[in-house]
């Protein structure tokens, strides 16, 4: 087995837009009201071993199977909301879960779920037959990697699976040097044919280390990624990728082929949010000895909030969310960039509420019924949102 760190060639699109009159791009203000309630399901009219009742991941196949991962196992419903099957059951055989999360289909058709909070994961075909169990923790070839980086642990958190051996996980690492006290490391690594390609790797200071006692870092930002057709991944870090000029904020997301490693850069205008004195000033770190003092030199360095919170895929479409939210009738509603990543164009934003997978124009969450019970909610996404 071997690893390499790769080099990869940059290519930067600047988002295609109408111009205002100081030169920068003009957006149209973010649509509403852009999901449809389809169908509920997982709450009543079922065997009880598919009831809902604690989701912590959810995956929709290429088939149209949606796949709850939960307690020990993962519920598998068909397209329109009936039963199918069962994967898995409690125990750390193959094929087992101490608990399901993280569940992820690649753009290939694999599905993944996170076995438990250790690096091991569930592997399945694109018609759900497992395949394999991996632990990455375990892996030979990866301790070397993480060792020759002068790192001291790798905390894997999600993978796709792109073939049967080849993977792309998402992980956490922590330096083995104490001279920083700012010790943790996002890291987007790539497995093909047994070499290990580091993609990113950002020093993440979300939390900060002295002697032995560490402290979470507020309003930090992570790493976030998913996948494209195409064999691509897009990846952005919060706290990383962006630029502030003239008060104004950019953002920057990287759109990997994992044909050739080759890289496309967009860029991408936002109005950054600055954080307030009054809120930092609710942090008393001058009571908290030397930590208390790497805390605030941390939050010093921070003027503004994190502004993107997450991103999903649907195909070639990518669904940026971020996070200068608005309540509506008590639901929690974020402005969504989306863009076209087979053209590098942004196309619109929408106001949509927070979803767990987004797949062939629906999203797909969590709910609750009349009874008050959790339920799965499919919703169809308006067709302008795609730009049609």
């Amino acid at each position: 087995m071997r690893f390499t760190i790769c080099s990869i060639f940059i290519i930067i699109f600047f988002m295609a837009c109408d111009k205002g009159d100081d030169g920068s791009p003009e957006y149209l203000p973010p649509l509403s009201g852009v999901t449809t309630l389809e169908m509920s399901f997982g709450a009543e009219n079922i065997p009880d071993e598919y009831i809902i009742f604690r989701v912590r991941g959810i995956s929709v196949t290429h088939q149209g199977d949606i796949c709850i991962s939960q307690g020990c196992n993962v519920i598998v419903y068909d397209s329109n909301g009936n039963p199918k099957v069962i994967l898995g059951h409690e125990g750390q055989g193959p094929g087992d879960f101490r608990e399901a999360r993280n569940s992820n289909v690649s753009s290939a058709g694999y599905l993944s779920v996170k076995a438990g909070k250790s690096g091991i994961f569930n592997i399945y075909s694109p018609q759900l037959d497992f395949i394999k169990t991996e632990n990455l923790q375990n892996k030979m070839h990866y301790s070397r990697f993480i060792s020759e980086m002068s790192r001291g642990s790798l905390n894997p958190l999600k993978l796709f699976a792109v073939n049967e051996n080849d993977k792309v996980i998402t992980c956490t690492s922590t330096a083995t040097s104490y001279k920083s006290p700012f010790y943790t490391y996002d890291m987007l690594l790539y497995e093909k044919n047994g070499k290990i390609n580091l993609l990113a790797d950002y020093n993440s200071k979300s939390r900060v280390r002295a002697g032995r006692l560490t402290s979470e870092i507020p309003f930090f930002g992570g790493l976030n990624c998913a996948m494209l057709t195409g064999n691509r991944i897009i990846y952005t870090h919060a706290d990383h990728d962006f630029t502030i000029e003239n008060d104004h904020g950019y953002y920057f997301l990287h759109v990997v082929s994992l044909d050739n490693l080759s890289v496309k850069q967009i860029k991408h205008r936002y109005s950054p949010i600055k954080i307030t004195k009054e809120k930092m000033e609710k942090y008393n770190f001058s009571s908290n000895g030397e930590i208390g003092r790497f805390l605030k030199q941390a939050c010093d360095d921070k003027k503004y909030y994190p502004h993107i919170i997450g991103i999903y895929t649907d195909r070639n479409f990518a669904f940026v969310f971020t996070s200068d939210f608005r309540d509506i009738d008590g639901r929690r509603e974020f402005p969504v960039d989306i863009f076209d990543l087979d053209t590098g164009k942004y196309i619109r934003s929408a106001y949509m509420g927070g979803f767990f997978t987004i797949r062939d124009g629906y999203a797909y969450t969590v709910g609750l019924n009349e009874e008050g019970f959790e339920e799965i909610q499919k919703l169809k996404i308006d067709p302008a949102v795609y730009g049609k």
